[in-house]
């Protein structure tokens, strides 16, 4: 009984990481890398920033991207440089001018600048600069703006070295494929209840000639193939061992959490008693005891629920809540409630 108990508790822990798990939204983000060009203007080819980089020859750069048809929410744009030098006064400037046009545009006609964002970064260290807030009111239409970025470092125009810049944006759910967003619920769910011989439950056909008999306690079916007897069992599962049991604690449209305030306050309690800290456990279960509570249909008041005393040790007696339940019999509970673990 203490084991199971204590699975019970553990179980209820892990449930709740898994709610909150399932609660929690997934970061997810598309990105587009954009390489620098190569023009003589700006230095002509580029280096081998510390060997292995590839990177403009100075701190100067244009960049030129689509902007992704499938973007739904634009995230960030960072510019990626190695400075090979300190700044004389401990930080620089990154200076952007952005255009953007679509097919058939005069291309300088929507351009706008300088925008300046300060960074510090050490020498060859790679750095991110951001420069999103600067492109977020021109991204345009997705999958028809182009945009055009010129950057520029100063005052260490000279000894940076641009490496691309990363593009990040939220993409947009492909069309017919299935989103947990769109799964939306509205009104009362009901689940079809389990009557008869429960073909309607699970929409597979009773076998044909089948008869269901009780069997030591059991509603089983049982029929013959080829001459050989076949049962199933209708109050277990599949394995033939796992119960399902039916009560009145919950009806078929009852709304059922699968964790509550009460579950963790169960598992404060029990880590209370883990700790052997008695008087913390009984605290604890009082204070729920002290509350109405409603556990399926049936609604428990402190009426019915007296403070419990708090033993001398772990193994003193404890009331359980099912013990004070006299007035609900019709609730078929086959566990402990609010009594802890021994």
């Amino acid at each position: 009984m203490v084991n199971d108990r204590r699975r019970w508790f553990g179980s209820i822990g892990v449930a709740c990481m898994l709610v909150m798990t399932a609660m929690t939204p997934r970061a997810h983000a598309d990105e587009i890398w954009v390489a620098p060009t190569a023009q003589t203007d700006m230095g002509g080819l580029g280096i081998g920033s510390n060997v292995f980089w590839p990177a403009t020859a100075a701190g100067v750069v244009r960049l030129a991207w689509a902007v992704p048809d499938d973007l739904q929410a634009f995230q960030s744009a960072k510019v990626v440089l190695i400075p090979h030098s300190p700044s004389p006064g401990g930080s620089a400037s990154l200076n952007v001018f952005v255009c953007a046009a679509q097919n058939g545009n005069l291309v300088g006609a929507s351009c706008a600048g300088p925008f300046t964002q300060v960074f510090s970064a050490g020498v060859n260290q790679l750095s991110e600069v951001e420069i999103g807030p600067m492109l977020a009111s021109r991204i345009g239409v997705p999958g028809a703006n182009y945009l055009a970025v010129l950057a520029y470092s100063t005052p260490t125009t000279s000894t940076d070295h641009i490496v691309g810049l990363r593009f990040a944006y939220d993409p947009a759910p492909p069309a017919g494929v299935a989103t947990l967003g769109a799964n939306t619920f509205s009104g009362t769910q009901t689940a079809t209840a389990f009557v008869g011989n429960g073909s309607g439950l699970t929409g597979l056909p009773f076998p044909a000639g089948a008869e269901i008999v009780e069997k030591k306690g059991e509603r089983v079916a049982r029929w013959r193939v080829r001459g050989k007897l076949r049962v199933a069992f209708l109050t277990k599962g599949s394995d033939g061992a796992t119960n399902f049991r039916f009560t009145s604690l919950y009806g078929q449209t009852t709304p059922l959490a699968l964790v509550n305030g009460v579950d963790a306050r169960l598992v404060e309690a029990e880590a209370r008693l883990a700790a052997n800290d008695i008087a913390g456990m009984v605290t604890i279960l009082n204070a729920l005891r002290a509350t109405t509570l409603t556990i399926g249909t049936v609604t428990v008041t402190s009426a019915q629920l007296p403070p419990l005393a708090t033993p001398a040790t772990r193994d003193g007696k404890r009331k359980s809540l099912a013990a004070v339940l006299a007035p609900l019999k019709t609730a078929s509970l086959e566990c402990r409630v609010l009594e802890p673990a021994r």
